[in-house]
């Protein structure tokens, strides 16, 4: 205002009636005067005009006299110099015209017929890159032209809701735009235009985004975060993209497992931060171009650093490397001459022989503080951008990671300053705003990561020079750390709600504290601080893990404080509630300074009784207890959130204004159910603009918080974004409100709804976080259907995780709803009923509902034949089926629990056919008996119900596909009993053969294994034969690798068969021929390869020289065959409903690799059987490994087999809701077997060894303190005591480390996913290698996923207790040494891991998954191992079956609670050390003799884990085992 300029333009723009108010027709006058003024220079300014534009256009409310201004603008600049502009220019003018339209049509056919018209048509001709990104354009007369265009270069159908596959392909390049763009303006309209593209999708199918590709969505959400983050200068664009998120809504974080997308642009690495050049780039590029509108400070800044650049000759270089566009905004700057009169708030750096004294209260002070300590000429550069820091958060992040690197690497700068630079950062941690203390923790994140780098170089120093400059530097970085203490980033964390970094953090103190103590901390571990096992306690129940509140309270000192925490983890509301209210009687009666209980306040009481009334659902207890309480020492401020939510829930309007006049808690941790609560309060009062404002305002807080947490991880910040998920849907409700043209059918609302509800975590508190608003703002619209449905909804969900719920009879609650809805609420009423174990009640509901619904009468019929129940004779639940059935006959149900209740019957009877040894044919004709003394007498003969259950079963199959796996597996098995048996076997085999006909082959596929293996038994070979060979003909790529195991055989029998098969499919046509042909060929080249024996000291063949046809080529060597990958081999099969989808022609192999050659070099490893890693090309180039290896005393197919196995565990596992909530399942991988000794095993990517893992870490942290094997076998060899050895020369220099491993990890979020995952992995291996008899578990078969953590296991030639025959018998039943414990945290095997086993257990000793685990063991019996059946004997085969038996007898003993390590003894009064057995037992031969009878879940665990850990027992492991490792 200073300026002449401006002196001579004021007039122009102030008003004629005086005073301050802009006149913008006066404005808008004077704009596009200057623009033709200016016409030859003005595309240099583009970008800033367009700025410029943009908001003047929407502070005068979009006047039509801005119209000429527009018109000069795209006039003047042109179309080839707007190009990168395109789609920000066209969004705002549409927002012009469609602001324009109701009172301006002149102006808005001006605006559209020569300015969005001409800009659209001129793009399709010239620019049709540019075309895809243009906004959607709506249907108006005047835009015709326009949209023709459009419709040319991209398709009909843009604009309007597309197929999956075109709208991937759209967001996909919307995406790449809003990352490439490097103008605001332009990634405002890449947001806009994935807005529209997300908004026309999700009207036709509101599951759209759940249903992207992973990476895609993945892509999204990162560039959706890091657009948040990078715009903290822009609260409307951070607005706007909070909008988006919750548009897209809270996506699942699983989706996302092991896939960085909190860390954007933003994110340093110490190789990054050295290159000043670089960071002046990026500072420029994605900080200041973008955003020289907003602030003049920017500008100022972009000037200083252009003049700093200068100076130093480098600026054509550095402007050489940026975006054309980029280099063509900034250049204007090169020769501006803005001054820096008085910035307002600012602080300026101290000269640089100043002391920095003052102290700082901001982030943006503390990066002043630093900027002034730094030495040298790169000072100036960082000088030059701390005017823009100002409001720009991610900036000021920035240059302080740049700015702190240079200290620590600088000698010029003094260890007291850089205490004192730390003290300040320190003191940022109580900072009011969650976003200060993120940005200290992401400085601490920095100086730890550098630590570490530092430490991993030791192994490279040569030099005393070198040494020094190391101990030198890891000092300054220790001075910069010791301020900032673990303890007071725990509390920081606690109170930013950054709760896994709060657990890193105070294990990393507990530990650090713990460093002087000689015993192994993670050797029995204790917590001495109740204060330190309360805050343990009560970050892992925020981190929503119950386990590890447990684990905490179990190694920690009891106390009121802890008791109740574990029991409101463990969602015990009425005991906790009784303590809470003990607790606070005990504090009524002590005396006013002494009022305190364990560390509770009355306070902390209050608020947890509050807490547990609201959890069990009983809101006005709540409101009541609250109301109570008078002004009663400040509690009502805090307990304002539970009288808001308790409100609102009871819709009770009144209450809940009365509660928003409550008074605020200052630190304001719940001010989202406040906000809630007010934007409820608006629906009902009908004040839509109080609810817009209301929203925005709510909105706009949370994205900040989203903002600040995605730094972190997309986890951490996922409870915001669930926020933001609800306060979306509210406002998309309020909009369909407000328009008067929208009447959805009554449901249709609640249907989009819970689909979308759906696509997020599948957790009890996220899930009903989002249903319980959305239920009382649809009965306020009076959208009482909707609404019920949502109640429903939550219902089910309650029922589901077993959390408390009350529910009125739907003939109450659900009276006005449509009768399709009150028959749902009156079938989740029975279950209800059910699962709260009113069976009596529930029963009666079903039998009387039953009369008018059959799937209620099917409910109630299988519960009273469950085998608990036998309420049912079996004449009459037969009845009642067959009745069923008629009424539901395309119903999957009806069909398999029919057959489920007919196998019941079965079941019995072979139980007692085998046990008495009757003849086959006696029992036929007699009557069967349910249970012992029952009269009760089954409607058929024996021959009817083996072929009634079969085929019950197999036309389940024929209706739906839920339980494939288990009716297939089922079905072979009954059919293996029948012919063992002699139990009706025709008639069993011709009613499988007979449904077989019209089933597809895909079904037979996924039990392919288990054909072949049933396929040698006389009676079942001409079926089983022709239901291979019919898979053999529909997918004879992937069946062969199957069927290779019988064509190479060492068997001859079985060779014959798989010779008979492939030539019967060959004959079919040509192209089988030509396909197995190759195969056979292929296989035996593999074959050859896995049993050649390189000479030694060679660890590298070329198959060129002595394999060339697996290198492939011309004429005869050249092949084509499917890669054997588990992802292709594995049949792709969607869920189906009816018969028609049954027999409907699908693809389940979507994806198929092939390849036509292997890499010419092939590794070999040193160990006894040379495996080889042979690499196949496919046809694209990519390369996929595989492990080529002969066994020569083992038999491959037990790694198959176990493969097999695992595969069946992980379906259990998945249908265990408590397993699927803590993603318990193993990984496997493919084992093709080529002969029963060789084979192909699936080559696991990103895995390492744990024993290379251990080993690394020993070096960097103890380097020269570990022994190599040899030395310890020495040792151990001239030990005259294993134990005492074991213990004081062995462990004591071999210290845990694994835990470290985890630490590598910067974000805390990823740091717990990957412990919480080894911990479990490890738990579920545990329990299942102890099972199958697992042995052999040394370091090098134990691999772990580096991404995830995962425990990955490989060679399973040691299996049914085979390690307890060794010379040397393996004295544990797992490997669960001190780095094992160690990698689980502080807690040990407590909490996480020992829940973890148990719940393994319950899954693998359930009922029903025994006898289909049993079941797929079975195989053993139909097709033993080599080494059972390879004895010079006349009885050979029949002795390895008599084997096979008495193995799967002992794998059902374990699964029944046996066990067969035996119980922990104490070996005398004054040793303290442990053994499995004693000495004496020993020396009798009992080790592995069965102990314990029917032993609980519980109880079994205890002793497994017990004997693992024993001391003793590890010491007389072998030393090739490593038990210290």
């Amino acid at each position: 205002r200073q300026s002449l300029k401006w002196a001579e333009y004021s007039p122009l723009l102030r008003d004629s009636r005086g005073g301050d108010t802009m006149d913008y027709r006066r404005l808008f006058v004077a704009i596009a005067l200057l623009f033709e003024l200016m016409h030859e220079t003005l595309h240099r300014y583009a970008p800033k005009v367009l700025e410029f534009l943009q908001s003047a256009t929407q502070l005068s409310n979009y006047q039509a006299e801005s119209v000429r201004c527009w018109q000069n603008y795209v006039k003047f600049v042109g179309v080839a110099r707007l190009k990168p502009l395109l789609p920000a220019v066209v969004g705002e003018l549409l927002r012009l015209a469609q602001r324009l339209r109701p009172h301006a049509l002149e102006a808005c056919r001006l605006v559209c017929e020569s300015l969005i018209c001409g800009l659209t048509e001129a793009a399709c001709r010239q620019h049709e890159d540019v075309v895809q990104f243009l906004p959607s354009l709506p249907a108006w007369t005047e835009l015709k032209a326009a949209r023709l265009a459009v419709q040319k270069v991209l398709g009909a159908n843009h604009g309007q809701s597309q197929d999956a596959a075109l709208f991937h392909k759209r967001l996909h390049t919307a995406v790449q735009q809003l990352e490439s763009a490097s103008q605001q303006a332009v990634k405002r309209a890449a947001l806009q235009h994935i807005s529209d593209l997300v908004s026309t999708q999700q009207a036709a199918s509101p599951t759209c985004i759940s249903g992207l590709e992973t990476h895609l969505l993945a892509g999204l959400m990162r560039s959706l975060l890091r657009f948040l983050w990078e715009s903290s200068a822009w609260p409307g664009d951070q607005l706007k993209c909070g909008e988006l998120l919750g548009q897209l809504g809270a996506v699942d974080p699983s989706r996302f497992a092991h896939l960085d997308l909190g860390r954007g642009q933003t994110s340093q690495t110490p190789q990054d931060l050295g290159n000043i050049e670089l960071m002046t780039r990026r500072v420029l590029a994605d900080f200041l171009a973008p955003n020289l509108t907003s602030k003049n400070s920017y500008a100022f800044a972009v000037q200083e650093i252009l003049k700093y650049l200068q100076s130093n000759n480098q600026s054509d270089r550095v402007l050489g490397a940026l975006k054309e566009d980029v280099r063509e905004t900034l250049k204007p700057y090169l020769h501006s001459s803005y001054q820096l009169i008085d910035p307002e708030g600012a602080d300026r750096a101290a000269p640089a022989h100043e002391p920095v004294t003052v102290a700082v209260s901001t982030f943006e002070g503390a990066v002043t503080q630093a900027v002034a300590l730094v030495q040298g000429k790169q000072r100036a550069l960082f000088e030059a951008c701390l005017p823009a820091i100002q409001g720009n958060h991610a900036l000021a992040l920035f240059l302080m990671h740049h700015v702190v690197h240079d200290l620590l690497n600088s000698n010029a700068t003094s260890l007291s300053d850089l205490g004192a630079l730390s003290s300040s950062l320190a003191g940022l941690l109580g900072a009011a705003k969650h976003e200060t203390a993120q940005a200290v923790f992401s400085i601490v994140d920095d100086v730890i990561q550098r630590r570490d780098s530092v430490l991993q170089c030791d192994l490279t120093v040569v030099r005393a020079s070198d040494t020094k400059a190391r101990d030198r530097l890891l000092h300054r970085i220790e001075q910069m750390r010791r301020p900032i203490s673990n303890r007071k980033v725990v509390a920081a964390s606690v109170r930013c709600g950054a709760h896994a970094r709060a657990l890193q953090f105070l294990e990393e103190a507990i530990l650090e504290e713990h460093s002087g103590n000689i015993v192994n901390p993670f050797d029995n571990p204790r917590i001495q601080s109740q204060e330190d096992c309360f805050l343990l306690q009560r970050i892992y129940r925020d981190l929503d893990e119950p386990d590890g509140v447990l684990g905490a309270l179990r190694i920690g000192p009891s106390s009121v404080m802890t008791r109740t925490l574990q029991l409101e983890q463990a969602e015990r509301w009425h005991d906790a509630q009784a303590c809470y209210e003990e607790q606070l009687t005990v504090l009524d009666r002590a005396p006013a300074e002494q009022r305190s209980n364990g560390g509770l306040g009355r306070q902390d009481v209050v608020c947890g009784l509050v807490r547990c009334n609201q959890n069990m659902r009983r809101f006005e207890s709540s409101l009541r207890l609250i109301q109570g309480l008078g002004d009663e020492e400040g509690a009502r401020a805090r307990l304002k959130p539970f009288a808001v939510e308790a409100a609102w829930q009871l819709s009770s309007w009144d209450r809940l204004q009365d509660a928003l006049q409550m008074p605020s808690a200052e630190e304001g941790e719940d001010d989202f159910r406040v906000s809630l609560g007010k934007s409820l309060l608006a629906v009902h009062k009908k004040e839509p603009e109080t609810l817009k404002t209301a929203l925005s305002e709510s909105m706009l807080q949370v994205t900040r918080s989203v903002a600040s947490a995605a730094r972190e991880s997309y986890t951490r910040a996922y409870q915001h974004l669930l926020k933001l998920h609800v306060l979306s849907e509210i406002a998309w409700l309020s909009g369909i409100r407000a328009d008067s043209g929208q009447h959805p059918a009554p449901g249709a609302l609640a249907k989009k709804l819970l689909a979308r509800c759906n696509a997020t975590a599948p957790t009890y508190l996220g899930r009903q976080s989002v249903l319980s608003p959305l239920r009382v703002a649809l009965l306020e619209m009076n959208l009482t259907e909707d609404a019920k449905q949502v109640e429903l909804e939550f219902i089910r969900l309650s029922r589901k995780h077993s959390f408390p719920i009350v529910m009125e009879h739907p003939a109450t609650s659900f009276c006005h709803a449509s009768q399709e809805l009150q028959v749902r609420a009156q079938l989740e009423w029975g279950k209800l009923l059910y699962t709260r174990d009113f069976r009596h009640d529930a029963l009666q509901h079903m039998t009387k509902l039953g009369t008018r619904y059959p799937k209620a009468r099917l409910l109630g019929t299988r519960w009273a034949t469950e085998a608990s129940s036998e309420l049912l004779i079996p004449k009459v639940a037969e009845a009642e089926f067959e009745e069923i059935k008629d009424k539901l006959p395309e119903d999957e149900a009806a069909w398999f629990y029919h057959a489920s209740y007919l196998d019941q019957l079965l079941k019995e009877q072979m139980t007692s056919r085998s046990t008495s040894g009757d003849a086959a044919g006696g029992a036929a004709s007699r009557g069967l008996r349910r249970g012992q003394g029952s009269a009760s007498v089954c409607p058929f003969d024996l021959r009817k119900l083996v072929v009634f259950t079969l085929r019950g079963y197999l036309q389940a199959l024929h209706r739906g596909n839920k339980r494939l796996h288990f009716i297939l597996n089922r079905v072979l098995q009954l059919a293996w009993d029948c012919c063992e048996l002699n139990l009706h076997k025709v008639e069993a085999l011709n009613e499988i053969e007979q449904q077989a006909l019209t089933m597809e082959p895909w079904m037979w596929y996924v039990v392919l294994p288990q054909l072949i293996s049933r396929v040698h038994n006389p009676d079942m070979r001409k079926v089983f034969t022709n239901l291979i060979m019919s898979v053999m003909s529909k997918y004879p790529h992937h069946a062969f690798w199957h069927v290779v195991q019988l064509v190479r055989s060492g068997n001859k029998d079985h060779q014959r068969l798989g010779h008979e098969m492939t030539l019967a499919v060959a004959r079919q046509n040509s192209e089988h021929h030509r396909v197995m042909s190759t195969y056979a060929n292929l296989c035996g080249e593999l074959n050859n390869l896995a049993t050649a024996n390189p000479p030694d000291g060679h660890y590298t063949m070329s198959l060129s020289r002595h394999f060339p046809v697996l290198v492939g080529g011309g004429g005869r060597t050249k092949w084509k065959v499917l890669i054997p990958l588990q992802s292709v081999m594995t049949a792709q099969i969607p869920r189906m409903r009816s018969q028609k989808e049954t027999k409907a022609s699908i693809n389940v192999f979507p994806e198929l690799l092939f390849s036509e050659r292997c890499l010419d070099q092939v590794d070999v490893f040193r160990t006894k059987e040379r495996p080889k890693k042979l690499v196949f090309q496919s046809q694209d180039g990519r390369e996929y490994p595989f492990l080529c290896k002969a066994e020569r005393r083992g038999d491959l197919r037990k790694d198959s087999r176990m493969m097999l196995f695992g595969t069946m565990v992980n379906q259990l596992l998945e249908q265990n809701p408590d397993a699927r909530r803590r993603n318990l399942r193993l990984i496997t991988f493919n084992v093709v077997i080529l002969q029963e000794s060789c084979g192909l095993i699936e080559w696991v990517s990103k895995t390492r060894g744990l024993r290379h893992i251990i080993d690394e870490l020993w070096k960097r942290f103890r380097a020269g303190h570990q022994q190599s094997v040899r030395e310890i076998k020495e040792i151990f060899d001239h030990s005259k005591d294993l134990h005492e050895t074991f213990t004081k020369q062995i462990l004591p220099r071999h210290p845990p480390v694994l835990h470290r491993w985890f630490a590598q990890c910067t974000d805390p979020s990823v740091w717990l996913a990957k412990r919480l995952t080894f911990s479990r992995s490890q738990a579920l291996w545990c329990m299942l290698g102890y099972i199958v008899g697992l042995g052999d578990r040394h370091g090098e078969n134990i691999l772990l996923e580096t991404e995830t953590g995962r425990m990955v296991h490989v060679d399973f030639d040691c299996l049914f207790g085979k390690g307890m025959l060794l010379e040397r018998p393996e004295t544990v039943p797992f490997r669960l040494t001190q780095n094992c414990v160690a990698a689980m945290g502080v807690t040990g095997i407590e909490g996480v891991f020992r829940r973890s086993c148990e719940l393994s257990m319950e899954v693998l000793r359930d009922k029903n998954n025994k006898q289909t685990l049993l079941s797929v063991l079975h195989v053993y019996i139909a097709d033993p191992l080599i080494e059972w059946t390879a004895r010079q004997h006349k009885d050979a085969e029949e002795i390895g079956i008599m084997q096979a038996r008495v193995t799967i007898g002992d794998v059902e003993k374990k699964l029944n609670g046996m066990l067969n390590v035996g119980a922990v003894v104490r070996l005398g009064p004054r040793r303290e050390a442990e053994s499995v057995l004693s000495p004496e037992e020993r020396g009798r031969g009992l080790l592995g003799r069965d102990r314990g009878v029917g032993l609980s879940v519980a109880g079994q665990v205890d002793e497994l884990l017990k004997a693992a850990m024993c001391k003793r027992n590890l010491s007389e492991m072998y030393v090739g085992w490593q038990p210290w490792v």
